[in-house]
């Protein structure tokens, strides 16, 4: 009786090793597992797929995956089921304009294979409101009116950006009352920009695409007090800054190329302005009747600040807080409008090798008591100087003949006086 317990013991025994050796994983020897032969990426805005490819050998493994995260220190380990030699993630609802980190690795229970980390970021987040949001209603009104191409009441960004001109808008009355038109920026096919009489305008954002401000684009803005122009303008055109009472700044783009005469003009509390280097053309007397700017810096600038000159040719002058001024001895010529409207200049001296006067270079100064000038012949006045008749004009001795019989200026002998040394 008690042998035969005895077998059946060893009988269970054996069984219950047999038993404990099926559940045990195979291969706990330390092997390494199979290497991942590659790794690709599928993105799509929110949603990124990972796909990894096993190296074929005879390796086990346990275990297939991916790390993945926002950053590479707190990427998550995430398991996948393979198909064959392959294993994927599909990863949804990830944030717009994040980078993410990823790696691919393969375990047989002892030792784990993972591949170098990766990245890649999502893109911008796309814009699902597809009409554009006023914030003045009088602008809302008249581009409604103008440029709501389906007629569903509002304006979408693709109606404003096919608009190539607001040519309409000048000829509405209540454009006068517009405060603000900064959804303008959003009128990306704009390339020419002029709106005068906005007289109630306290802020603007041009568009990028930009290239001229026109005729009277900002004439009669009594409001706005700084404009920035675009870095794509290349042209300002005639009084395209004119009678703009509240300005006080106005920022030129370097991209700038050409600056029409009178381009700024009746701009009372402009006190400076820079004019970019690289301009290949400004035109003499683009600046007119702003009696207190003081300073231009610029290539062109003289060192007091007081003049653009090109060439030994005076462009602009900057007639802030000035009664007397003396043109530089280099110089040989005012541009036409170029000193124009210096209204409370009361002396003006000019030195020997003043040439010439360009059209109405010296016209409308009104407080002008006396001019030098030093230059035995006469400058060529290219038309009547439009001078005050109380002014006074001092002439080298030598030469107060021939001034008071040359043209032009012999409409003012009776002004002109021999010029004493120490004058």
């Amino acid at each position: 009786m008690i042998r035969l317990l005895k077998e059946r013991l060893t009988v269970c025994a054996l069984l219950l090793a047999m038993c404990i050796s099926c559940v045990q994983r195979p291969d706990l020897d330390g092997t390494l597992p199979p290497e991942i032969h590659s790794v690709h990426l599928s993105l799509a805005e929110t949603t990124a797929t990972i796909e990894a490819q096993i190296k074929s050998n005879s390796s086990r493994f346990l275990e297939v995956g991916f790390y993945f995260g926002a950053s590479e220190d707190m990427m998550e380990k995430r398991p996948c089921q393979p198909q064959g030699s392959t294993f994927s993630l599909t990863s949804d609802g990830l944030t717009y304009e994040t980078d993410y980190y990823y790696c691919a690795y393969i375990s047989n229970g002892i030792n784990e294979i993972r591949t170098d980390v990766l990245k890649f970021s999502t893109g911008e987040e796309p814009v699902f409101i597809r009409n554009i949001e006023f914030k003045d209603p009088y602008a809302e009104l008249l581009c409604i009116r103008h440029y709501d191409s389906n007629r569903d009441g509002y304006l979408s960004y693709e109606e404003a950006a096919a608009v190539t001109s607001i040519e309409q808008l000048s000829d509405e009355a209540n454009r006068k009352y517009i405060v603000s038109f900064n959804e303008l920026k959003h009128f990306t096919s704009l390339k020419e920009f002029s709106l005068p009489g906005c007289h109630s305008m306290k802020s603007v954002t041009l568009p990028e695409q930009l290239e001229t401000i026109g005729g009277d684009a900002f004439s009669e803005w009594d409001s706005i007090e700084e404009i920035i122009v675009p870095d794509n303008v290349r042209t300002i055109e005639e009084q395209a800054f004119n009678q703009m009472g509240a300005l006080k700044s106005l920022q030129l783009p370097d991209s700038l190329k050409r600056i029409s005469s009178f381009a700024i003009t009746n701009c009372e509390k402009l006190t400076e302005l820079h004019f970019p280097e690289k301009a290949d053309t400004i035109e003499a007397g683009a600046i007119y009747r702003c009696p207190n700017v003081s300073r231009f810096t610029g290539a062109l600038a003289t060192e007091d600040g007081r003049l653009l000159v090109e060439e030994d040719i005076v462009l602009c002058f900057a007639p802030g807080g000035l009664e007397t001024y003396t043109i530089p001895e280099n110089i040989i010529a005012l541009g036409s409008n170029s000193m124009r409207g210096a209204a409370q200049l009361k002396e003006l001296h000019a030195g020997k090798n003043l040439v010439m006067i360009g059209e109405n270079a010296i016209a409308e100064m009104s407080s002008l008591e006396k001019m030098t000038l030093r230059r035995k012949t006469p400058p060529l006045c290219l038309n009547e100087p439009r001078l005050n008749k109380t002014l006074k004009i001092y002439v080298p001795a030598e030469a107060l003949d021939d001034y008071k019989i040359t043209i032009h200026w012999r409409n003012y002998k009776a002004n002109i006086y021999p010029l004493e040394e120490d004058i």
